[in-house]
């Protein structure tokens, strides 16, 4: 039984990782159609931001724009 809901916990976990990374590219595609508005709302600067767990490029590469 403690094996089987391992294995859930395993299912359950990848399920939401797989929905937030293809929730992006869907907000993404809203956006550029017009069906979807984008609000800005303003932060404190000694707000701290999350860490990306990807390590990112720096500069950032113009390959893959328009």
């Amino acid at each position: 039984m403690e094996t089987s809901n391992s294995f859930l916990d395993i299912i359950i976990t990848e399920t939401d990782r797989m929905t937030h990374i293809v929730q992006d590219p869907l907000t993404l595609s809203r956006l550029d159609a017009g069906n979807a508005e984008l609000v800005l709302s303003r932060f404190p600067s000694g707000t701290p931001l999350r860490a990306s767990p990807v390590p990112m490029p720096w500069p950032p590469s113009s390959t893959g724009t328009r």
